[in-house]
Formats: C-alpha cells, sequence, structure tokens
C-alpha cells in the first residue's frame, strides 16, 4: 500500500471536491481519498501494484480538473498571489464592459440618453444597431471567462456536472438566445414594427452580468480563503523541523516528517512537541499552541 499527496486544481465549490473525491474513489486500488478545498489537495491511498499517480491524475483530469503530485514549495503564497492578481484583472476588465452594457440596456428607461445611431425604438437600422453593440460588448467578456465553459461542458462530457456546468449552459442559453433574435431582426428588416419588438428580446446583458457576478463571489472567496490559508500556514510553521525519538534504545534526531505512528518522542523542558501523542512518562507545562491553538501552557 501507497500513500500519496496529489494538487488539484480547477475545485471552487464542494460539490467539485465530492465530484473528485467520487471519480478517485471508483478506481480499482483505491482504499482511501481524502480532498481538501481550502489547500486545494487530495490524499490517496491505494496499492501501487494494481494502479499508479498517472491512472489517477487522469482520472481527475477526465472528471474535468487538473492534478498532479504534490510538490512542497518554498513559498506557496507566490502562485496564490499570480492567481489572485489573475481574477482582479479579469473582474475589472469584465465590471467595464458590463457597466457599459446596463449603460446601453437599462439607461434608457431612466432617462439617460443613447446616441442617435442606436435606440431600441428608432427608425431603420437603429435598433439593429443597439443589438449588434450589445453582442459586442458580450463577446469579451466571454472571452476573458471563458474557462467557465471549458471545466463546465468538460465536466458534462465525464458526467459530472458542477457550478461551472450550471453557469456555462445559463450564459450560453442567453447568448445563443440573443443571436437568434439579432438574426431574425436582419431577417426580418423590411417590418419595423416587429424589429422595435425583438429589441426588447435581447439577452446579451444577462451574460454579461452572470459572468461578472460570478466572477466578483470567485474572487472573493479566493480572497477568504488565501487569508484561511495563511493563518494555516503560519500555525503549522510552529510545529518544530526536528524531532527526538528513542529506537533501538537510543535517542536519535529525525525530520518531524519521518515521525511514524508508535515513535516515542522526547519533548525536552521549553520544547514544542512535534506532533501530538500520549504522555507515558514525565510531566511539565506543554505549549499546545501548534495542536489546539491555545497559547497558554497546559499542565501534563
Amino acid at each position: 500500500m501507497a500513500t500519496k499527496k496529489f494538487a488539484v486544481d480547477g475545485m471552487s465549490c464542494a460539490a467539485c471536491q465530492a465530484s473528485v473525491e467520487r471519480c478517485v474513489a471508483s478506481l480499482d486500488g483505491v482504499e482511501g481519498v481524502s480532498v481538501s478545498l481550502l489547500s486545494n489537495s487530495m490524499v490517496v491511498d491505494f496499492d501501487d501494484g494494481i494502479i499508479s499517480d498517472e491512472i489517477i491524475i487522469k482520472a481527475v483530469s477526465d472528471a474535468g480538473y487538473g492534478a498532479s503530485v504534490w510538490v512542497k514549495k518554498e513559498n506557496p503564497t507566490e502562485d496564490e498571489e499570480k492567481k489572485y492578481r489573475g481574477m482582479k484583472k479579469r473582474l475589472i476588465f469584465s465590471a467595464v464592459f458590463a457597466v457599459i452594457m446596463m449603460y446601453v440596456t437599462m439607461g434608457h428607461m431612466i432617462g439617460l440618453p443613447l446616441p442617435d445611431f442606436m435606440s431600441p425604438d428608432g427608425h431603420s437600422y437603429e435598433p439593429i444597431v443597439y443589438a449588434a453593440v450589445q453582442l459586442v460588448l458580450t463577446i469579451p467578456v466571454i472571452t476573458v471567462n471563458r474557462s467557465f465553459f471549458i471545466d463546465g461542458f468538460k465536466a458534462v462530457k465525464n458526467g459530472s456536472a458542477n457550478m461551472n456546468t450550471l453557469i456555462a449552459t445559463g450564459a450560453t442559453a442567453s447568448m445563443l438566445y440573443g443571436i437568434y433574435i439579432l438574426v431574425r431582426m436582419l431577417s426580418g428588416f423590411a417590418s419595423e414594427s416587429d424589429v422595435h419588438h425583438l429589441s426588447h428580446d435581447l439577452y446579451f446583458e444577462s451574460v454579461t452580468m452572470i459572468l461578472t457576478l460570478i466572477l466578483l463571489g470567485r474572487t472573493l472567496e479566493f480572497r477568504a480563503r488565501r487569508h484561511t490559508s495563511d493563518a494555516v500556514r503560519k500555525l503549522m510553521e510552529l510545529t518544530p523541523k526536528t524531532a527526538e525519538v528513542r529506537r533501538g534504545g537510543e535517542i536519535v534526531t529525525i525530520p518531524s516528517d519521518e515521525l511514524e505512528v508508535g515513535d516515542v518522542v522526547i519533548v525536552r523542558a521549553g520544547a514544542l512537541a512535534p506532533c501530538d501523542g500520549v504522555v507515558i512518562s514525565g510531566g511539565g507545562a506543554a505549549d499546545e499552541s501548534v495542536i489546539t491553538g491555545e497559547s497558554v501552557p497546559v499542565q501534563k
């Protein structure tokens, strides 16, 4: 049996976490799997004689997510900061087009002026231009947020719909219906009354608002998760890097990561415990902050 940790990309909600767990747990040779949305990681217990890392990674990829063998990074916050900056840029870009779109589609309802060449109730070509401008404003928002569509429809293809599937379906339906209405307006250009009526049935603004508001939520969520992850990392940094253990009648110093169940650990006066455990001899005031978060030493 082997236990290995993997990094997982693309998870955005509890449903994504459950989907990754389900697809890996169904593989032959997998005894147990635990996925963490907070750290974007997965720990798998598996029989390395039956299944390999590549098969596990492929299963996660087929489910619509990315996976790789976990590599400990010296500065994990750097990648998170880069991703956060990218999300903020996408959000600002999308928000600019969303505000312009809302002005174009809703501004005239509260008396805000529109250019003479575009009006839903104008004459001749004006409603056509009004619809075409909305289409032009929608395309950049879809382009910068294409990951919603790629991940969402990839999940459907592999039989595991997720939150991105819902977003992509709603946005795609609105976009296709808007294009359909625009085509009808062009084909019925001779009937001015029909064109005026159809110009009020466009849903391009729904696409921009769906994608922009969802991206806003994702950005705020990622920001909150970053702060939580930073707090957890700072707590983990309190763990001693080495531990003194009694093995073969001798006391040896080993990396804390190499501690095994059943090891007898020596904790000196004033030192931090490198792991949780049971006191089998001795006593004193123990600093349990690394385990419980409590800063006041506890008598043991």
